[in-house]
């Protein structure tokens, strides 16, 4: 896990892994909720996630890699947390098969090649859009979404859960990595949040969060000017 620079060294090394999103978290899930990891990666997250709920909540982690979901469960398991329901697939905008790219923890989901021979060298994994996953039975809260370029394909998929509960949506956003996977830009991915009743926020590194409502462009010069390839944003319900 050291050799692990995205997430796992910081967890071996007893730093804290994204503290604004954490900071975050810790603001707005509550004892009982219902709330969605979506690429909880090996799990960091979810666990803070668990904890808040309580065992009253429930926590829906759904990742594709299976090497990370060895550990998630594995954390799940030595935390007591059976507020935790592991789901191994990608989320997206259709039922079907996608193409997962490694590297270390972080993956990234693709169409499969049209080519056999390419075919047979993917590691192909199930994708399900959330509506069909998440519970029906009561409300999805909070829903983080960390998908390596996938954003608008989860939200898509997500769609009715958004119109029936209106969760408080947390999002890595990453303009650069958007067109090759969502097929759209990061004004594009922003409307859509706009479009669905939702006004921006900036997640500085401390927890904070800079209020921008709609304006897409004033997010994307804070984009701009933050000088890293991504930046955390939190969409609220108006």
């Amino acid at each position: 896990m050291r050799d692990d620079l995205a997430v796992g060294n910081h967890v071996v090394i007893g730093r804290s892994y994204d503290p604004g999103v954490a900071a975050v978290l810790r603001r707005y899930a509550k004892p009982g909720m219902a709330v969605a990891d979506i690429g909880a990666n090996i799990g960091y997250l979810t666990m803070l996630l668990a904890s808040l709920v309580t065992p009253s909540g429930l926590v829906v982690a759904v990742e594709p890699n299976p090497e990370n979901i060895k550990l998630l469960e594995a954390s799940r398991r030595v935390n007591g947390f059976d507020q935790v329901l592991v789901v191994q697939a990608a989320a997206g905008r259709h039922i079907g098969l996608l193409a997962l790219n490694v590297s270390y923890s972080n993956g990234m989901t693709g169409e499969l090649p049209d080519n056999l021979e390419a075919l047979l060298a993917t590691c192909p994994v199930p994708c399900f859009t959330l509506d069909a996953i998440l519970p029906k039975d009561r409300p999805i809260s909070l829903v983080k979404i960390d998908t390596e370029g996938a954003e608008l394909n989860v939200l898509i998929g997500l769609s009715q859960t958004i119109q029936r509960d209106r969760p408080v949506i947390v999002s890595e956003f990453s303009p650069g990595m958007l067109p090759g996977i969502s097929h759209c830009s990061g004004p594009d991915y922003l409307g859509y949040l706009i479009a669905q009743g939702y006004r921006i926020g900036v997640v500085e590194r401390d927890g904070c969060e800079s209020s921008f409502g709609e304006d897409v462009d004033g997010v994307m010069t804070a984009y701009s000017r933050s000088g890293i390839d991504h930046i955390d944003i939190i969409a609220t319900p108006n």
